[in-house]
């Protein structure tokens, strides 16, 4: 029974809703329909009262030849932009559109000539009277022609600028749909991957497990501060050091006996960087490259040139590591490569040298 009045509320709404949607488009058509009577009629005034170039035996065909402009303006509205343009077929939006301009302009010069060549008088000279007629018919049809040819412009530009703007509209309500999409999707992904996942599934297990704690605590703070920075067009570089500061000490934990060099040279600049560039570096090399003893890790900030950030990131690799770094791993590097291009253009470059059994990376970027 609920279930029921439900469903015929559900219906009553549907319908008052058709029903108002119905009456705003009617309402629509209808001034859209005043509004070309207003404006044909000005254009009728206009055209009998300011242009009087042509002189009518009767009123009969004045206004007979003025209807025809309004005939080829709606033929070429329904014909060539409804059937053609619409379709996406230019080469025949174009062809009919001239054609339908052409047959308006000799319908009007062979329905309006007579009564106009009936003027001039008969009793000039043969040859006057000859040259008269066939100078009367030359202009009458160029300004028909120049005429309804403005006309049909007005008409085909106007009817295409509209469906400019239309699209126009339609395509900034499809970006923003994009993008509140895309701030939903990103707002899905930091509750299941953040809130959900790091804040309850974790909690739960650190309760039962208190002796990994500690470490879980550090794994949780860089996963949060890389995905809150991931974001970021830049920020500034004391803070992404502070980063790689960080990083570095949490792998080297798990990493015990591994020898690694941090190290800056000359005075931090003031300078914004790219946030996260260090993080696929120091991940490579405790990934791919020698651990323990032997490993001789070495991180280097160099701004002892003015104007020039680089970085060094080198470590020992077995020979099997080669292989391994240029195909396993291709995919942080090359997201890397892109967001550097992406902000920096030529002002920053990744240079990779394998020596003995030594990889380094070179980032050096001009901020």
């Amino acid at each position: 029974m609920t279930q029921l009045f439900d469903d015929q509320t559900h219906n009553q709404a549907k319908n008052t809703c058709l029903q108002k949607s119905s009456r705003f488009t009617h309402r629509k058509a209808y001034c859209h329909v005043a509004i070309q009577i207003v404006v044909w009629g000005i254009f009728y005034f206009t055209w009998k009262t300011f242009f009087p170039w042509r002189t009518f035996s009767d009123a009969r065909h004045e206004s007979i030849s003025f209807f025809l402009i309004p005939l080829g303006i709606y033929l070429f509205y329904f014909i060539s932009y409804k059937t053609f343009y619409h379709k996406g077929n230019t080469v025949a939006f174009l062809s009919s559109g001239i054609l339908l301009c052409i047959l308006i302009a000799f319908a009007e010069y062979f329905y309006i000539i007579d009564t106009i060549t009936s003027h001039i008088p008969t009793d000039l000279s043969p040859d006057s009277y000859q040259e008269a007629i066939i100078y009367t018919r030359h202009e009458t049809l160029i300004s028909i022609a120049l005429r309804d040819f403005a006309l049909f412009s007005i008409a085909g530009f106007g009817l295409v600028f509209k469906d400019a703007l239309k699209f126009n509209k339609l395509l900034k309500e499809h970006i923003n749909s994009l993008k509140e999409n895309k701030l939903l999707e990103k707002d899905m992904q930091s509750y299941l991957s953040h809130d959900h996942f790091t804040k309850d599934i974790l909690n739960l297990y650190m309760r039962q497990h208190p002796e990994f704690q500690k470490d879980l605590h550090e794994c949780m703070g860089i996963y949060e501060y890389s995905y809150n920075h991931i974001s970021c067009i830049t920020y500034p570089l004391r803070e992404e050091i502070g980063f790689a500061r960080r990083l570095t000490a949490f792998y080297q934990r798990y990493n015990p006996g591994t020898p690694v060099s941090f190290s800056t040279i000359g005075d931090i600049p003031d300078a914004y960087i790219l946030p996260l560039s260090t993080e696929p570096l120091i991940t490579n090399m405790f990934k791919h490259g020698v651990t323990g003893p032997q490993g001789n890790m070495s991180i280097e900030f160099d701004f002892s040139v003015p104007n020039l950030i680089q970085m060094r990131f080198s470590n020992k690799i077995a020979i099997t590591g080669k292989i391994v770094l240029d195909q396993a791993n291709r995919q942080g590097l090359s997201l890397l490569k892109k967001r550097l291009y992406l902000v920096y253009q030529t002002d920053a470059s990744l240079q990779q040298t394998l020596q003995d059994d030594t990889c380094t990376f070179i980032l050096t970027i001009r901020p």
